[in-house]
């Protein structure tokens, strides 16, 4: 069903004048006309018929103009809808964010924007996993983008990877420990004490090992997790 003609036998349905109809459309009487003819010819009923010189809606036409307004006022809001959506001022949008990120972070992100558009409506969706879960999430289609932990310079296959910070590596220390109050450690004393290490799906996993590796560097590793909380909370305690 052709969307223009229905935009047309609303506008006719609600003035009854051909002529008047015709002008508010931009469009001439024969234009309209023909567009009414093959919407009744595709329905299988007339919806006008003629009074003198004025037409009026038949009970068909009656019925139809309630379903055809409520019809292209929907297709008009879908459009709206679409077109808010391909600007960036309407929908929803999935975000991964790996678990190193600081939850901070995000939500910071996430306030400046509706600071600087508040007029737009979009609704966010947050997931947080680690990042080899986050690009599985992401090639599935479950996730729109992802906010994860790779290398310097690293690449991924199959996905664009656009640098948003770079971030130091820091040896966290339970309060009190001996190694603290010295300016600076060196990875030669890491191993010296036990080492709380991130699981292997985590990203920082495999950036940690590449360092220890290269400087030919072997923790005693005591404990392995894959939450940064946890991990935290396990060297808060000495672990």
């Amino acid at each position: 069903m052709n969307f223009q003609h229905l935009e047309y036998f609303n506008e006719l349905a609600e003035t009854q004048y051909m002529a008047q109809a015709a002008e508010k459309l931009g469009i001439s009487q024969p234009t309209l006309s023909y567009a009414v003819k093959k919407l009744e010819e595709e329905l299988g009923v007339p919806l006008f018929e003629r009074e003198g010189r004025n037409i009026r809606l038949t009970v068909y036409g009656k019925v139809f103009k309630e379903y055809s307004e409520a019809g292209v006022q929907q297709i008009q809001e879908g459009r709206r809808q679409l077109s808010e959506m391909a600007l960036g001022e309407s929908g929803k949008l999935s975000i991964g964010v790996a678990e190193i990120v600081a939850h901070k972070f995000i939500t910071d992100v996430i306030k400046d924007y509706r600071q600087v558009n508040p007029e737009y409506r979009v609704d966010f969706n947050l997931k947080r996993a680690v990042t080899g879960k986050l690009l599985d999430m992401l090639q599935s289609g479950e996730l729109d983008l992802a906010i994860v932990t790779t290398r310097p310079g690293e690449k991924i296959a199959g996905f664009d990877l656009v640098p948003m910070m770079h971030r130091k590596l820091e040896l966290l220390l339970p309060a009190g420990h001996e190694l603290a109050k010295q300016k600076s450690v060196s990875l030669k004393q890491i191993e010296q004490y036990p080492y709380l290490a991130f699981g292997e799906e985590h990203a920082l996993a495999g950036i940690i090992a590449d360092v220890f590796a290269k400087n030919d560097i072997h923790p005693q590793i005591s404990s392995v997790t894959d939450d940064m909380r946890t991990l935290v909370d396990l060297v808060a305690i000495g672990e």
